[in-house]
């Protein structure tokens, strides 16, 4: 009788606690470098460096090459002044991704177009599934990477740290992509100097001046370049990347597989609560609330009506906008 009158409950489906993990939508995979990337921000107020409080994570979805920037504010100006420093170097996305709220990534596009006006991006979905969750588990590499960091180095300057801890994510393999970020932003596994050239450990601490790398590359015979200069190797940036996105679309395959083993189809007509993202919802809020399915779309998105209104966007059984049965 208790579970009968939970169940019938209006205010207790909305006060429920939901599973985090939902049905994984189909995505839209891009071959192209940088056609979409995604900015988070990481708070850290509770040791802060200076005047650093919050960490910029700003990641490409294909390569999952990440850059690390300390930030004084989460003020939509000063992380627009970081990003177009990114953009000027590497390019600017076609979609910009962020978990952090519309109207956040909105002030963010507005500042770097005044800073850049030629410069032309689309706000993409927020919490796409796209991303499967992957910049959340970015954010908390960084962060353990970065606690391991300042162990080591008995220092508690983490703006400094995060050079080191940047360089460390994209050195590491990744999973999705089968390979490291740096390999499938750059093509070639990263270097530290001669440390990670060919040339002999013992003979690299004699080593100072260019003159004394060139005598010694002479009088030592290899098959190989020494220094590590640029070799031709079969794998092209191009074709390196193209393998990195096909590891992604067999991750995604498998995902979706899973998680349609897992939890079951929704039709029209059914009552369903909808988590609130915590980014949307204020302080005294009821985490969920509850509507019905309007109507399925062929690529299993669902046009949802509530009490009020009938919400404007269509929503997927995925990690953030998930529906449950009730």
């Amino acid at each position: 009788m208790i579970n009968i009158f939970l169940s019938l409950c209006e205010t207790c489906q909305k006060k429920k606690k939901l599973g985090k993990k939902g049905l994984v939508s189909k995505t839209i995979l891009h071959t192209g470098f940088n056609s979409r990337c995604q900015i988070d921000l990481i708070d850290i107020q509770s040791q802060p460096d200076a005047q650093f409080r919050f960490i910029l994570n700003y990641q490409n979805h294909l390569t999952k090459f990440v850059l690390l920037r300390p930030l004084q504010t989460k003020r939509a100006e000063e992380v627009a002044s970081h990003v177009l420093d990114i953009f000027l170097t590497f390019g600017a996305p076609v979609l910009l991704h962020s978990d952090n709220g519309r109207e956040f990534v909105n002030n963010v596009i507005t500042d770097l177009t005044a800073l850049w006006p030629e410069l032309k991006i689309v706000h993409g979905k927020p919490r796409h599934s796209q991303s499967q969750g992957s910049i959340e588990r970015a954010n908390q590499d960084v962060e353990q990477i970065l606690a391991s960091w300042m162990t080591d180095s008995k220092s508690t300057n983490w703006s400094i740290g995060l050079k080191f801890v940047q360089f460390i994510k994209n050195k590491a393999h990744h999973a999705e992509i089968n390979m490291t970020p740096y390999k499938a932003m750059f093509g070639v596994n990263p270097r530290v100097g001669l440390v990670t050239s060919n040339l002999p450990n013992e003979l690299i601490t004699t080593i100072n001046f260019e003159d004394e790398l060139e005598n010694l590359i002479s009088t030592v015979t290899t098959s190989e370049n020494m220094i590590g200069q640029k070799a031709a190797v079969s794998d092209t940036i191009d074709a390196i990347r193209k393998k990195a996105n096909a590891n992604l679309e067999k991750q995604v395959t498998r995902m979706i597989t899973r998680s349609e083993n897992k939890f079951p189809a929704v039709e029209v007509g059914v009552n369903v609560v909808i988590r609130i993202p915590d980014v949307d919802k204020g302080k005294t809020d009821h985490p969920n609330i509850i509507g019905i399915v309007l109507e399925k779309t062929e690529y299993d998105l669902y046009r949802i009506g509530c009490k009020d209104r009938i919400l404007e966007k269509f929503y997927c059984r995925c990690v953030h906008y998930q529906l449950f049965i009730y």
